[in-house]
């Protein structure tokens, strides 16, 4: 029993140090489907609102979403 603990204890921090190492890549990736969905939302406020003010301009800070979600 004691073998089988110390196996799994070990792919444990093997799982753990990966997470830590890719930390910072996964939520790059994170920021750039978020950002992709943004802008496909933006792009469909745009094409759905004629000649009127697109909706996402009237929401206090959701324009400024895209430039946070891109800098570093």
């Amino acid at each position: 029993m004691l073998s089988g603990s110390v196996g799994s204890q070990d792919a444990n921090k093997v799982y753990r140090d990966m997470a830590v190492n890719n930390f910072a890549a996964n939520v790059q990736l994170l920021a750039d489907y978020v950002n992709e969905l943004y802008m496909k939302a933006v792009a469909y406020d745009r094409s759905h609102s004629g000649k009127s003010k697109p909706v996402y301009r009237d929401i206090p800070g959701l324009s400024e979403i895209g430039r946070y979600l891109v800098e570093n």
